[in-house]
C-alpha cells in the first residue's frame, strides 16, 4: 500500500471507532515505518491541540439570537416567485435562499454543540488519544532483553527511568518480565515492559505529569477499544499505568480482570 493512502486511511480513523481490516493494516505499517510514526505522532499532536483550542472557544451568549434574528429579517425580505419570472432566475433566487437556511442552520447547530458539550467529554476524548498515540509509539519503539525485574529495573533506571520501584504492579504478579524499553518524551520518561513467552501483552508505566491535564480525570480504571487492541489504564501513587493486549478472548478477559482488580484495589 503507498505512503498517500496510508496516510489517508490513518488521518480518518479516530480512537473507539470501528477498525476495518484495511485500516487495521495501515496501523501495522505505520508502527515498523519511523517516517510514518513519525508523521502520524505530529498529526495527532496537531489534532489534540486544535481539539483543545476548539474546547476553549466561548461563543457569544447572544449569538444564537443573533443568527436567528438574521434569519427572519431576511425571511420578511424574500420576494415571492413570479409565475412569469424566468426559470433560471427563480432557481438562482431559491437556491441562494436555500444555501442562506443551510448555513444558519449549521451555524446554530456548531453553536449548540459547543455550548452543551462538558469538559469531562474533551478530558476524556483527550486521554483516549493519548492512550492511543502512546501504545503505537510503544510497540513500535526497540527493547532490551532482560532476566527477571531486577534487570529490567536496573536497565530502566541506566536509561533515565528514576522511579522503578512501583513499575510493576502486584496484579500482573503471574507475567515473567523479560524485556523493556524507555521513551523520553517532553514530560518526563516512559517505560515499558515485555513478558517471556507472552508478546501479547505489555505494560507501559509512567509518572503522572507524562498525561498533564488529563491525571485528574484518572480515578478508576478505564478500558479503551483500539481497534486491533485492547487497553486498560490506571493510576496509583505517582505512576500511571497502560495494560496494552491483543484481541481476543483471553485478551479480553485479562483486561476485564485487570480492570476490576484495580477498581477494588484503589
Amino acid at each position: 500500500m503507498e505512503s498517500r493512502r496510508l496516510k489517508e486511511l490513518l488521518h480518518a480513523w479516530r480512537p473507539g471507532q470501528d477498525l476495518p481490516a484495511e485500516i487495521a493494516k495501515a496501523r501495522e505499517s505505520a508502527a515498523s515505518d519511523p517516517a510514518l510514526s513519525a508523521w502520524l505522532d505530529n498529526e495527532r499532536a496537531f489534532d489534540q491541540a486544535f481539539a483543545e483550542k476548539f474546547n476553549s472557544v466561548q461563543a457569544p451568549s447572544d449569538l444564537l439570537d443573533k443568527i436567528l434574528a438574521a434569519h427572519e429579517a431576511g425571511e420578511a425580505n424574500v420576494v415571492p416567485f413570479a409565475p412569469e419570472a424566468p426559470r433560471g432566475m427563480a432557481q438562482g433566487s431559491f437556491m441562494r435562499y436555500a444555501v442562506s437556511i443551510a448555513a444558519s442552520l449549521l451555524i446554530v447547530a456548531g453553536v449548540f454543540a459547543l455550548a452543551t458539550r462538558s469538559n469531562d467529554h474533551y478530558a476524556q476524548d483527550d486521554l483516549a488519544h493519548f492512550v492511543d498515540e502512546t501504545v503505537i509509539r510503544a510497540l513500535s519503539s526497540q527493547m532490551s532483553d532482560a532476566k527477571g525485574m531486577e534487570m529490567v529495573r536496573q536497565g530502566m533506571a541506566q536509561a533515565g527511568f528514576a522511579k522503578t520501584q512501583d513499575i510493576m504492579p502486584d496484579v500482573l504478579n503471574g507475567f515473567q518480565p523479560a524485556k523493556y524499553g524507555v521513551m523520553q518524551t517532553q514530560d518526563g520518561y516512559i517505560g515499558q515492559i515485555g513478558f517471556s513467552g507472552n508478546d501479547a501483552y505489555r505494560l507501559i508505566v509512567m509518572e503522572r505529569r507524562c498525561i498533564s491535564g488529563c491525571t485528574g480525570k484518572l480515578t478508576k480504571p478505564i478500558v479503551y477499544d483500539l481497534g486491533d487492541k485492547l487497553a486498560v489504564t490506571w493510576a496509583k501513587g505517582e505512576q500511571v499505568y497502560i495494560l496494552v493486549s491483543e484481541r481476543g478472548v483471553s485478551g479480553e478477559n485479562v483486561i476485564r480482570e485487570v480492570a476490576n482488580e484495580m477498581s477494588t484495589s484503589l
